[in-house]
This record gives C-alpha cells, structure tokens and sequence, in this order.
C-alpha cells in the first residue's frame, strides 16, 4: 500500500500543476499544448505503473498479460513524456518554430525506433520479461532499455549548454536546475535495476520545470508577450551586478500617434498595435538581447553592444517594412532615444536611464516638428 501510496502523491501533484496552470490562463498558445500533453503523457504512464505494482507478482495468467502490457506500456510512455519537456525547454528558453519542429522530428523518429524495439521485445525478452509466476525480471540487456530516454536527457542538456548564451542567465540557470532530478533518476534507474526512480525524478523535475513557468510567466507582459516592467528591473540588477561588466546599448521607444489609433480604431487594434510594436522589436535585435514594455506605449531595448546607432536603425527600418506591407489599417511610428552603458560609467542605472529617456523625448519633439 506504501508503495502505491508513493505513486498517487505524484499523480495527484500533476493533477494540480495543470490545473493551477489553466487557472493562471497563459497566452502562450504553444507552452499550453505542450505542458498539457506531457502531464496527460505523465498520468497515463503512472497509470500503467500503478497497473504494475498492484498486478506485478500475483498468480493469475490473464494478470500476467496485463503486467506485460503495463510495463511495455510505462518504458514508451515515459520516454515519450520525455521529449514533451525537452520540447517545452526549446520552446521556453529558445522560441524559435524552426528549431521546435526539428527537435520534435528528431523525438518522433527516437520513440519510434523505440516503440520498435520494445515490440521485439515481446517475443525475444532482450529488456525484461514476466515470468510463469507474473514477477517482472530484467533482461540481459536491460539498461538498452534506458537508451533513447537518456538519449532525450543528453539531448535536453546539450541543447541547454549550446544555447547558453542566448538566454537570460538566470533563465538558464533555473532551466538547468529543473533537468537534474531527471538525469540523475535516469542515471540510478539504470545502475539500480529494480528501483523505477525515473518517475519520481521526472515528477521532481516536472515540478521544478513548473515554477520556472511561473518565475517566467512573472517577468512578461501578458499582452505583447515580451519582457514587464518587473523583467526588466531584474534584468537592470543582473548586468548591474555582473563581475564581468560590459557596454550594452540602450534604446527607448514611444509609439508616436499611438492615441490616434485607439480612438480612431478602437482599443482592440491599440491592442494590436502594441503586439504588432512588440514583435518588431523583437525582430530588431538578436534572441540574446531583452526586449520589455516599459510601461502604456513605451518600450526599451537593451543589447549587448557599444553602437546603438545600428540598433536604432534597425528598428526604424522594421517598422518602415512593417507600413509598407499595409498589414493593419493604421502606421506605426516611433521616436527613439538611446545610448551606451559602458563598464566604466559611474553613474548609478537610474542616472543613466532618465538621460536615455530624456534622449527619446527630445526626438519626440524633434519629430513633432516634421
């Protein structure tokens, strides 16, 4: 009964991630389906090892086919589960739909291969087998077993560390923190052989994982989907604080005319408008610099380079592509205002930020006057 006991508080645990998660209403469209389909993934494979702990050595033939079906069933499932969160790794730290579909392809093509090998295992007993006597034994090549879902961890943490760089350090931190639990239950899953820790290790991480959701979700601003104003003071202190400090550009921008389109359109395409900002700014600069919503129609764009004339440019010559598509029956215009933190800069960052976003006001009444 213990031991069932120990399978339930994790079932139950991931019961209430999702629906403490639907109640929070993300809208992160693809973050929702992910993190849905790993807990339905989760659940359905405690289920089949529910199925085994209650059938697993007692003496009934009929039982002894329902073990096999458990345990086949719990070896794909978990490994399955597994590429849900690398996947909800990508999407979350790295964003990018072309390198989400190509880690799915390659997940796919893995299970696949696996879900192959686990139905040979059925007629030769290569992974494990049940015995006359309905008791689970392992197979001479047991640990193969574990191959495609450490396969999927080593994968996850690689794809952590190459794109280290790319993502706010913290951000990475937690994301590292979160897969630990499952590498090392994968890891004494394969040295123990009877143990089954793997699903108390992905629980773990599972749970991990959920509060960097959360600790992210807090830093973004719900309607355009990029960095707050709370994201963007914890940004401030962590290059503040940084030992190995360097120039970053600041750039400020205001919407010019942005009351304009909400009373001559309505607030529903002012909302549009800011989403639509949003996502040009965010194509302006490179995946590793921080985008935010300072606050109404103000945004800031902080960069890891010492020529913020190029980032200016860049972004005026996005929104100029962006009117001349003529996607919205409304412009977008903008005034910006920037300028470089270097290293040896005395002054304190609110010092430094009231000058940059003096800078962005003086444009604007430079371009009051056009």
């Amino acid at each position: 009964m213990s031991s069932i006991n120990a399978l339930l508080v994790p079932f139950v645990g991931s019961i209430v991630i999702l629906i403490d998660y639907y109640n929070r209403r993300s809208a992160d469209v693809v973050q929702k389906k992910l993190l849905t389909l790993l807990i339905f993934f989760v659940l359905t494979t405690k289920v089949s090892d529910v199925i085994f702990s209650i059938v697993n050595g007692v003496p009934v033939e009929a039982l002894r086919y329902i073990n096999w079906a458990a345990c086949t069933l719990y070896f794909l499932l978990i490994s399955v589960a597994f590429g849900f969160i690398i996947l909800l790794f990508e999407h979350s730290l790295i964003g990018n739909s072309v390198s989400l579909k190509r880690m799915a392809t390659a997940i796919i093509i893995l299970n696949a291969i696996y879900a192959a090998l686990l139905i040979v295992n059925l007629f030769n007993y290569m992974f494990f087998y049940i015995n006359h006597d309905n008791f689970y034994v392992v197979g001479d090549l047991y640990m193969v077993v574990f191959a495609v879902p450490i396969l999927l961890v080593v994968l996850m943490l690689l794809n952590l560390l190459l794109n280290r760089k790319n993502v706010n350090k913290r951000m990475f931190v937690l994301a590292l923190i979160s897969s630990m639990p499952l590498t090392l239950a994968s890891a004494l899953d394969i040295l123990i052989t009877d143990s089954f820790l793997v699903w108390q290790g992905f629980f773990v991480s599972v749970l991990f994982f959920y509060l960097f959701i959360i600790h992210k979700a807090a830093l973004v601003d719900n309607l355009t989907n990029v960095n707050n104003r709370r994201g963007f003071d914890e940004y401030i202190q962590s290059i503040t604080k940084s030992a190995n400090r360097k120039a970053y550009a600041f750039v400020m921008i205001d919407m010019d005319k942005f009351k304009d389109i909400n009373d001559q359109f309505g607030h529903v395409q002012g909302d549009n408008a800011l989403r639509d900002a949003a996502e040009i700014l965010r194509s302006s600069v490179r995946r590793r610099d921080f985008v935010a919503r300072y606050g109404g129609d103000e945004f800031v764009v902080i960069a890891s380079t010492d020529n913020v004339d190029i980032i200016i440019k860049n972004i005026q010559a996005k929104f100029d592509d962006f009117n001349a598509k003529k996607i919205r029956p409304y412009q977008l215009y903008l005034s910006c205002g920037g300028d470089v933190y270097k290293p040896d800069d005395v002054r304190p960052i609110s010092d430094f930020l009231t000058h940059v976003d003096a800078l962005m006001y003086l444009e604007k009444e430079r371009r009051r006057g056009i």
